[in-house]
């Protein structure tokens, strides 16, 4: 049996980068109508969802795929923006996610409590190993961690 993986795009832009690169897709239909376009890339099965935008429409669709695909692995692939240290086309592949949304808010001021998600090492060590075999390319690839939520 051949491991899956699920990816979660939000914008078409994504969603074709991924595809683009799938041999023999076919499209699937979730019983409650979610479209996943599944193919296969270097021995991997891979379905791929475009959700749209929303940090809560991500939720839901992820749980979705996860539920019917049970795969081995789940990526979120997106364009994002970068405050430093990072250039368009680079990889970044994050071993820490901080919630920048998160907080209390008072009469003078946003107390932010950051959220924080922590990569498994397995997966840290993967995204290094994937960082040195790409090293020489046109782009960077970065072991990093990224804030995200819903405002840009």
């Amino acid at each position: 049996m051949t491991a899956t993986a699920v990816v979660i795009t939000a914008l078409q832009v994504e969603f074709d980068a991924v595809t683009d690169r799938l041999t023999a897709p076919e499209w699937r239909k979730h019983p409650q109508g979610s479209m996943y376009l599944v193919g296969r890339f270097a021995g991997w099965t891979v379905a791929v969802a475009e959700i749209g935008r929303g940090n809560e429409e991500a939720g839901y669709s992820t749980e979705r795929a996860l539920e019917f695909f049970q795969p081995s692995v789940a990526l979120f692939v997106g364009v994002a923006g970068g405050v430093k240290d990072v250039d368009r086309g680079d990889v970044v592949l994050a071993n820490e996610v901080f919630g920048y949304e998160y907080g209390k808010e008072t009469d003078q001021a946003f107390l932010p409590r950051g959220q924080v998600g922590v990569g498994s090492y397995e997966l840290s060590q993967l995204a290094r190993r994937i960082r040195h075999e790409w090293r020489g390319e046109d782009f960077r690839v970065l072991v990093e961690p990224i804030a995200a939520g819903a405002k840009v």
